[in-house]
């Protein structure tokens, strides 16, 4: 279930990453060794307050809890690892939506 924050608006549904027909092409530092993961993020909503981006990403399968089990997820923390690299890179681009 996502928070019903009312801050939060949806910036980008279906989000490519790292693949050919795309231009968010970020490597991720795991470990001192950097990787391309090639996927869609669902959706990524956020908003902008005293200058701070708040992003949060919602992956579809597991947006409840009563069915999310960590281990068997690798893709939250490499979400939250692309998007550290992602607002980083295209945070005037987010703040422009």
């Amino acid at each position: 279930m996502v928070d019903e924050d009312k801050n939060y608006k949806v910036l980008y549904c279906e989000l490519n990453i790292n693949g050919s027909n795309t231009k968010y092409n970020l490597p991720i530092e795991i470990g001192g060794i950097d990787y391309n993961f090639n996927g869609t993020i669902d959706r990524v909503d956020g908003y902008v307050e005293s200058g701070l981006l708040h992003l949060r990403v919602v992956d579809y399968k597991t947006s409840n809890p009563s069915s999310f089990k960590a281990k068997n997820h690798a893709q939250p923390p490499i979400y939250l690892k692309f998007m550290m690299e992602f607002q980083k890179q295209y945070k005037k681009e987010i703040a422009q939506k």
